[in-house]
């Protein structure tokens, strides 16, 4: 049986919906999870516990063998909660897996733990990472616990992903549709992306192979896109015409400081630390290693996945 971390998490859930539709799974969640997408299914078992607290740990991994770690703190304010969260979170796991005797995890990493590239180079895995966040560089280490422990494991870190279920895209595509759609920085910045499917595709085909090779591999659909291609792409899917406002970085930042000290998480858009993400010019990887070694075929492109991604957020009313 397959235990997933993380299940109340945009990836984590768009996994175990896709996941359950063929089997059964275990999610570990907090009781204070919002999971009610979940608890109608019969191929889903939930059990409650928390990772940084260590505790329930060894109940929820009695039965299993394979654990899928998708939790991680991807907002905070300072590194101690990002700290706390991706690393410590992640030795309390790897030890009670080490306990209960359950050998495999696959890691839902980050390209963010490797940081930007100097220029259009796409990087590819054997890269020196330089991440420029307190979630990167935290993920990165969580990276580390889990090679420097007796797992077979494969990690996974995929690029900026979207699709149903997402916020943080949403954020955006909500400006856009309200007409105005602010940039922090000057000139083009280039990104990957990959849609939530070919992800999700992607996890079960390496546990479908059983691929737990030790191996670490970037996820992308393969393109690299401008931001402005990926705002006029929005822009025409809901055919709207917007105003790009440019903001400069300092006040970018300012504006993140802001929202750390004085706001109350639900209502910060963006802290400094995601910004300091947002500010790098060329956020490109290759995605080549995966398609090689994981038989990897990615099906939407940027234009294919943003569009069924807005219709859904349309036909679930985050859109009106």
């Amino acid at each position: 049986m397959i235990l997933v971390t993380g299940a109340s998490g945009f990836v984590g859930k768009n996994l175990v919906l896709k996941m359950s539709e063929t089997n059964q799974v275990r999610i570990l969640v907090r009781k204070t999870s919002k999971i009610n997408v979940f608890k109608d299914n019969n191929n889903i078992e939930i059990v409650y516990g928390e990772l940084e607290k260590n505790q329930g740990l060894d109940a929820a991994l009695i039965g299993i063998d394979t654990v899928i770690h998708s939790a991680a703190r991807t907002y905070g304010r300072t590194y101690y909660e990002y700290y706390r969260s991706n690393v410590e979170a992640t030795e309390n796991l790897v030890n009670a897996m080490n306990r209960q005797k359950t050998k495999k995890m696959i890691l839902i990493s980050t390209h963010a733990g490797c940081g930007p590239c100097d220029n259009n180079e796409p990087i590819c895995e054997t890269y020196q990472p330089k991440p420029v966040s307190f979630y990167g560089r935290t993920k990165i280490i969580s990276e580390s616990v889990v090679r420097n422990s007796n797992l077979e494991y494969i990690i996974l870190r995929p690029v900026s992903v979207y699709g149903p279920h997402d916020t943080d895209f949403l954020k955006i595509i909500k400006m856009i549709k309200g007409g105005v759609c602010p940039a922090i920085g000057h000139g083009k910045m280039y990104i990957n992306l990959i849609y939530i499917d070919d992800f999700v595709n992607l996890i079960i085909n390496v546990l479908k192979h059983n691929i737990f090779n030790k191996g670490t591999y970037f996820s992308s659909d393969g393109n690299v896109y401008s931001t402005d291609e990926f705002i006029d792409a929005v822009a025409s899917i809901l055919k709207k015409k917007y105003l790009k406002i440019t903001i400069p970085t300092f006040i970018g930042m300012l504006y993140g400081l802001f929202s750390d000290v004085f706001l109350p998480s639900h209502l910060r858009l963006l802290g400094r630390d995601k910004i300091r993400d947002m500010c790098q010019t060329y956020w490109l990887c290759t995605n080549q290693a995966a398609v090689s070694d994981l038989g990897f075929k990615p099906e939407f492109d940027l234009q294919k996945g943003m569009a069924a991604t807005i219709k859904w957020y349309i036909d679930n009313k985050y859109l009106q």
